[in-house]
């Protein structure tokens, strides 16, 4: 009977740490999307002034 209860306050100690673990993870992955959709905002500029950047060489 100890060892069970034992066991069952391993698997509650367990569950904790994950739970610690899963919140740890989305505060960190918040400024990596961030991060991320800073990029691809600069990517689809970069991409738009590109493209005039070929037209006005294509037109000259």
């Amino acid at each position: 009977m100890q060892q069970t209860a034992q066991s069952s306050r391993d698997v509650t100690v367990n569950i904790g740490g994950a739970s610690r673990g899963a919140t740890d993870t989305g505060t960190a992955a918040a400024p990596v999307l961030d991060a991320a959709v800073g990029l691809s905002r600069q990517a689809l500029q970069l991409t738009s002034e590109a493209v005039c950047c070929m037209d006005e060489v294509r037109a000259a």
